[in-house]
């Protein structure tokens, strides 16, 4: 066996070098872990491009400076973003054009959704729900009988629904 030192600051320093690219992009830079960011990138359209383009020169940018890879997730808020770069890994760039946020939820199975753990999985499939689209045939009443007020938000979700902004946290 080979033993080596660990360097435990190694990720952080990754982290904030990723951080600091990232803001030469937007200002509006949220780093939600070690691994996960969200931008907001509206008004930078004129510099940068289209999103898409944006997420792409971002991903180049990244890998030439630090060697890592991304993966970028695209859409008009943040659980579209979120669930597009799920869908992009590994190290690729899926964006989901506005307007078409229903249909790609819609085919997402259940467990995709933010919240649907094991246990909540399981009740859905009592009801015979697999696909968010289903989910969304369900009323408001029927869904906080089930599920309190965690059925709301899951319906929520399956409409796409986010109201959270990207909150500036690298400083």
């Amino acid at each position: 066996a080979i033993f080596r030192d660990g360097d435990s600051q190694a990720g952080n320093r990754l982290r904030d070098e990723v951080t600091r690219i990232l803001l030469g992009f937007t200002p509006k830079v949220e780093v939600a872990s070690i691994d996960d960011f969200y931008l907001d990138l509206t008004g930078t359209g004129r510099l940068h491009g289209s999103a898409f383009d944006t997420a792409v020169v971002l991903q180049r940018e990244v890998r030439s400076c630090t060697r890592l890879t991304l993966t970028i997730g695209v859409g008009t808020n943040r659980l579209v973003a979120r669930l597009a770069g799920k869908l992009a890994k590994p190290g690729g760039v899926c964006e989901i054009l506005p307007g078409g946020e229903l249909v790609f939820l819609g085919a997402l199975p259940l467990e995709h959704l933010p919240g649907v753990g094991h246990a909540t999985s399981a009740l859905l499939e009592r009801f015979a729900l697999r696909h968010v689209r289903e989910l969304r045939l369900l009323s408001r009443e029927v869904l906080f009988a089930a599920f309190g007020s965690a059925g709301l938000v899951l319906l929520e979700r399956a409409h796409g629904r986010d109201e959270a902004a990207v909150e500036a946290t690298h400083a």
